[in-house]
């Protein structure tokens, strides 16, 4: 039997920079402008007890971590503004981030199971504040350290994604983590760069209309065939289910590909049997793929902010559906990864600027993310890296790709979807048919939308 868990918590409070920082409106990129990111991710961090930290608060460490980080990340302080055409700026006004300290009544080996996806203990280790998760004129980052009885503490956050990418809320946490085990700075010093590429040049390319639908309030429950009840899936895949996927392809293609792709192909299709679409009807994939590293793509060593962008590849429903269609599903992820070049991104800022910043709509576009190697596992407080970090919960359309280590030292990977009841039910029959019964590696939970959307 679980154990019910009780968490004290106390009111939250404002953290500022540790020392006065420059007073500015700074403007976000056309990138981090997208409707689509105006969302608030969140990410669950859980570290065991250590005993080289005996009688260390972590709260107080990651506290006082936080406003002397904030002197270098100043923006992170300010708050969003939103300009002529919906152009969001930051007021770097110092205001401060939310943070809160709690305890709890358990061990983490008690919760371990309960922290990873689709995380049903979320809500306990990151409140909601009250008037907090608004985007325009809110902290732009909410953070809850609650102290377990065992030693070990959960570390959770909220962020605002207009501001940074996964990878640059990353780079901030990594900067807490230095200097709360005493570098005087961050190792990384973070850059603010307004423009990405400057969306000055016409339109070369016409494939970018693809990814979105119409701006506005979207009653994503009622796209889907089979209606509202939305539920969250959190699907595992330990080696012998990866070694079961990568055997439906050819061997020549399943060795050149890496495991997220063969994943993708093999999820969108059958995600899509599940969805029932009419055969005529177009389906569409993309992944986010980061510009980092990129040599079109002038991104200086600490820049922060948004740095992706999801190319998208649309086939009718009865090709991607047809019998053994495995290579060719496989092929058209890749085609979207290929598509992140120079003249994509130029028509990408050209068509969401132009077209009012329009939000990602559709059901049968499935949107892909890959969380699993983008340093967050490697963030290091003092008492160890974090035996799970990664994202709670999944969102509407996008599905987020994660990773942990099983009891038995097996890497798994994660994959988390949000989808009505009867269709999930349906991409659970799928996958038995051919991974067999996960069992244990397959849960499933019930929530409202407006819940699972946060």
């Amino acid at each position: 039997m679980e154990k019910t868990i009780k968490v004290a918590r106390q009111e939250a409070v404002v953290v500022v920079p540790a020392n006065p920082t420059r007073r500015e409106l700074k403007e976000l990129s056309d990138i981090d402008d997208q409707q689509g990111l105006r969302v608030r991710p969140q990410v669950i961090m859980a570290f065991k007890a250590n005993r080289s930290k005996a009688g260390k608060d972590p709260a107080k460490v990651i506290k006082e971590a936080i406003a002397k980080a904030l002197v270098y990340y100043y923006p992170f302080a300010g708050r969003l503004k939103e300009g002529p055409n919906r152009k969001l700026m930051v007021d770097c006004n110092d205001e401060g981030v939310l943070f809160i300290e709690a305890d709890a009544n358990v061990r983490l080996e008690e919760i371990r199971t309960r922290i990873l996806p689709p995380c049903p203990l979320l809500e306990d280790f990151l409140y909601d504040v009250p008037g907090s998760k608004g985007i325009i004129g809110c902290p732009l980052l909410l953070f809850q350290v609650t102290r377990l009885i065992c030693g070990g503490f959960i570390l959770g956050v909220r962020f605002n994604h207009t501001v940074c990418d996964t990878p640059g809320f990353a780079q901030l946490l990594q900067a807490m983590a230095e200097i709360s085990r005493g570098l005087p700075r961050p190792s990384v010093m973070p850059l603010w760069k307004r423009e990405l590429l400057a969306a000055k040049y016409p339109m070369r390319v016409t494939c970018a209309h693809l990814e979105y639908g119409q701006a506005g309030d979207i009653n994503h429950e009622q796209q889907f065939k089979d209606g509202g009840n939305m539920v969250r899936g959190c699907f595992h895949f330990g080696p012998k289910q990866i070694r079961t996927i990568r055997n439906l392809f050819p061997p020549n293609i399943q060795h050149s590909s890496s495991t997220f792709e063969l994943l993708c192909a093999f999820l969108w299709r059958c995600r899509t049997i599940a969805l029932q679409p009419d055969p005529e009807e177009i389906v569409k994939f993309s992944m986010y793929i980061s510009l980092r590293g990129k040599q079109f793509t002038p991104l200086p060593t600490g820049y922060y902010g948004n740095a992706v962008v999801c190319p998208a590849v649309a086939t009718k429903a009865k090709d991607l559906l047809r019998e053994n269609s495995w290579t060719y599903a496989l092929q058209l992820v890749k085609g979207s990864k290929d598509k992140a070049n120079e003249e994509y991104v130029r028509s990408m800022l050209d068509y969401t600027v132009s077209n009012g910043r329009p939000d990602y709509t559709e059901y049968l576009h499935w949107m892909t993310t890959n969380h699993a190697y983008i340093g967050l596992e490697k963030v290091d407080f003092g008492w160890g890296t974090p035996l799970y970090a990664g994202v709670p919960r999944p969102h509407f359309v996008q599905s987020m790709f994660t990773r942990f280590e099983n009891d038995r030292g097996e890497m798994v990977r994660v994959v988390l979807m949000l989808l009505p009841l009867q269709t999930m039910s349906r991409l659970k029959e799928e996958l038995r048919k051919i991974v067999g019964d996960q069992r244990e590696s397959s849960r499933i939970t019930h929530a409202s939308y407006e819940i699972a959307r946060l």
